[in-house]
C-alpha cells in the first residue's frame, strides 16, 4: 500500500492550501480493512450477505487471465498466484480462461475497479482499478453500486467522530452510519495528532498535521469539499498561535496557521481576550524621514550602523517620499510594498504616515533578511529586495 503522507500534504500545498487525507500516513499506522465487497442495497436491491455473496463464484483451480490488462494467475486451492511470463512458458503456455468479471464502484466515486474473489477472504481478491480501455475490454460490463471495496482505508481523526473512507484511486468521503454498517463496519484507524480545526471566530478551515503544536495550513473550499466536507473541531484558539501589538497602536495582529492579520475588537474578545506582546517603537509620526526611521533602529535589534545601508536602500527605492508610486507594479510608499494595502498591518494611515511605512518596512527587512545591510546587498545583487 502507497504512504501517500508527503504526497498528500504536497499536493494541498500545491493547490495553494493542501490535503486528502490518507491510506497509511508515515510512522502512524492505519487499519485497513478487509471487508466482502458489498452491493450496496439501496441502489442495487441486494439485500442479504448470501446474495452479496453470491454476486460471483470463487474460482474453480485452472489458470486465469484478466483481459484488461493480460495478467495470468495459477489457481490452487483457491490460492491465486501471478505467473510471470517465463513461468508461463515454462509451464507449457497451459490453456486459460478468462478470469471472472465483477465491476463495482462507489455510489460517491465514479472510478470503476474489478474485483475477483479466488476465495473467501478478501485480502487475497485481486483488485483492479479499470481505465476506460480496461473497462472496454470487458465490454463495458454493468458496475454494481457497492458498500465496501478491499484496499479502502478507514480511519478518523482524535479531534472529531467522523469516520471517512479512503478508496484505493484516493477519493475520499465522511461516511454515514448507515453506509459504514452496510460496509460490514471495518476496523476503523485514529491518524494521530492530526485533524481538521477551524476558529470560532473567523472563517478559515484547517487542516492540521501536529494538533497539539498546532502546526497546519490553511485549505481552499474547494480542497474542503473534495476532502469529504468534514466537520473541523471550533476553538478559541489555536495551539502556539500569537497576539501582538505596538505601543503606539491599539491594533491587534493575530498570527497562526490559520490566520495572519489584524483583528477587530470583537474577534478578539472571541478569542478570550488574551493579553498581546507589546512592540515598544519610537513614536514619530512626523518629521524627517530618516531620522524616523533612524531612531527605529534600536527597536529591532540593529545597530546604528545599520541606517547607511537603509538610506542607500530606500534613496534608490523611494527618495524616501512616502506617496511615491511605482507607475508600472503599483509598489508604494517609502518602502515600496506591492500592494500598498500590505503596510496596513503598521497602521491604518499607511498611506499618509511615513512613520507606518517606515515600522512597516523595517519588519519586512527584518523578517526578509534579518538586516538592512543584508537587504542593501540583495538589491545591489538583483535590482530588487
Amino acid at each position: 500500500m502507497a504512504t501517500p503522507t508527503k504526497t498528500l500534504i504536497a499536493s494541498r500545498r500545491a493547490a495553494g492550501f493542501g490535503l486528502a487525507a490518507i491510506s497509511a500516513f508515515a510512522g502512524t499506522a492505519i487499519a485497513t480493512a478487509a471487508a466482502p465487497v458489498a452491493a450496496d442495497a439501496a441502489t442495487t436491491g441486494v439485500t442479504t450477505t448470501a446474495e452479496i455473496s453470491a454476486a460471483q463464484a470463487l474460482v474453480a483451480d485452472g489458470y486465469y487471465r484478466t483481459p484488461y490488462n493480460g495478467a495470468i494467475y495459477s489457481v490452487k486451492s483457491g490460492v491465486a498466484t501471478q505467473l510471470t511470463l517465463n513461468q508461463f512458458i515454462a509451464l507449457g503456455q497451459p490453456a486459460f480462461k478468462n478470469a471472472p468479471v465483477n465491476v463495482v464502484k462507489y455510489s460517491w466515486s465514479s472510478t470503476l475497479y474489478n474485483v475477483v474473489k479466488w476465495n473467501t477472504s478478501a485480502s487475497s481478491w485481486t483488485i483492479n482499478k479499470l481505465t476506460m480501455n480496461d473497462w472496454k475490454a470487458l465490454g463495458y460490463a454493468a458496475p454494481r453500486n457497492t458498500a465496501f471495496i478491499p484496499g479502502t482505508n478507514v480511519f478518523k481523526f482524535p479531534n472529531s467522530a467522523q469516520v471517512f473512507f479512503r478508496a484505493p484511486d484516493g477519493a475520499q468521503r465522511v461516511v454515514t452510519w448507515n453506509e459504514y454498517v452496510n460496509a460490514g463496519m471495518p476496523a476503523v484507524g485514529t491518524i494521530a495528532n492530526q485533524g481538521y480545526m477551524k476558529l470560532s471566530w473567523s472563517n478559515e478551515i484547517g487542516y492540521f498535521t501536529d494538533l497539539a503544536g498546532g502546526k497546519g495550513f490553511t485549505i481552499s473550499l474547494q480542497q474542503w469539499i473534495k476532502d469529504g466536507a468534514p466537520a473541523p473541531q471550533v476553538a478559541k484558539r489555536i495551539p502556539g498561535d500569537s497576539f501582538s501589538k505596538t505601543n503606539i497602536s491599539p491594533t491587534i495582529a493575530y498570527k497562526s496557521p490559520l490566520v495572519s492579520r489584524n483583528i477587530t475588537f470583537n474577534e478578539w474578545v472571541a478569542a478570550g481576550m488574551p493579553s498581546p506582546s507589546v512592540t515598544v517603537v519610537a513614536q514619530a509620526a512626523t518629521g524627517d524621514p530618516r531620522s524616523i526611521a533612524r531612531s527605529m533602529l534600536a527597536s529591532y535589534g540593529w545597530a546604528d550602523s545599520q541606517f547607511s545601508c537603509l538610506d542607500s536602500l530606500w534613496q534608490k527605492e523611494s527618495g524616501w517620499n512616502y506617496r511615491a508610486m511605482n507607475p508600472s507594479s503599483g509598489a508604494y510608499g517609502i518602502p515600496q510594498s506591492l500592494p500598498a494595502s500590505k503596510m496596513a498591518t503598521a497602521g491604518a494611515d499607511y498611506l499618509t504616515n511615513p512613520a507606518t511605512q517606515i515600522r512597516w518596512g523595517l519588519g519586512y527587512i527584518k523578517d526578509r533578511y534579518g538586516s538592512p545591510c543584508a537587504a542593501w546587498s540583495h538589491s545591489v545583487a538583483v535590482n530588487w529586495y
